[in-house]
């Protein structure tokens, strides 16, 4: 859908805060990828245990807050339309 829009970053104020928050997004999911695939690749060797787990932690917080900044992204850049 990010490709299919009939506007950029140059068409109006709108294009260009459509962009730039859906960039964050993009930003956002690679990140968590990155740490996820991290995550995993220590835990496959072991370096987790009962006493040693905070990574596991903030990787599950980073995705509840992932979530969040997504559901106010998106309820901004496609609810802002509508509102004018």
């Amino acid at each position: 859908e990010f490709w299919q829009v009939d506007f950029n970053h140059e068409t109006h104020a709108y294009g260009s805060v459509f962009y730039v928050l859906n960039g964050f997004l993009f930003l956002l999911l690679g990140a968590g990828l990155l740490q996820n695939a991290m995550t995993q690749i220590w835990a496959a060797m072991g370096r987790y245990s009962a006493n040693h787990h905070v990574p596991i932690e903030v990787t599950g917080r980073y995705w509840g807050a992932s979530v969040l900044f997504w559901l106010v992204i998106v309820a901004t850049a496609y609810g802002a339309p509508y509102l004018l």
